[in-house]
């Protein structure tokens, strides 16, 4: 039987989305409550170097990945495929062997 993750990343679309910040709480708070410990990129605080849009994009990314990396597995969010992050979050994970997890299907293995 394969070891459910403990800690998994939220990834999906969230410059120029409306709607990201309720995505992410409402799967931050359904992975709560598979008892599992989501990882929310949107906690990722601003810092003083970022000077330009790319500048910014990029600083968040970084840190992203970095949070990324403290997973057990990665929860795509619906819309991912249109999100230059996300697409980058997916490809790296799986390059890793991070277990991947699309919000799309079912949930009974999350």
């Amino acid at each position: 039987m394969k070891k459910k993750p403990n800690s998994i990343y939220v990834s999906g679309p969230i410059t120029n989305t409306a709607n990201h910040v309720k995505e992410f709480k409402e799967a931050v708070e359904y992975l709560k409550q598979q008892g599992r410990k989501p990882l929310d990129p949107l906690q990722i605080k601003p810092s003083q170097e970022m000077l330009s849009q790319s500048a910014e994009w990029a600083y968040y990314m970084k840190a992203a990945i970095k949070m990324l990396m403290e997973a057990d597995g990665i929860y795509m969010l619906d819309g991912w495929e249109g999100s230059r992050g996300a697409r980058i979050e997916h490809l790296l994970a799986q390059e890793l062997n991070i277990p991947v997890y699309y919000a799309s299907e079912d949930h009974k293995y999350v």
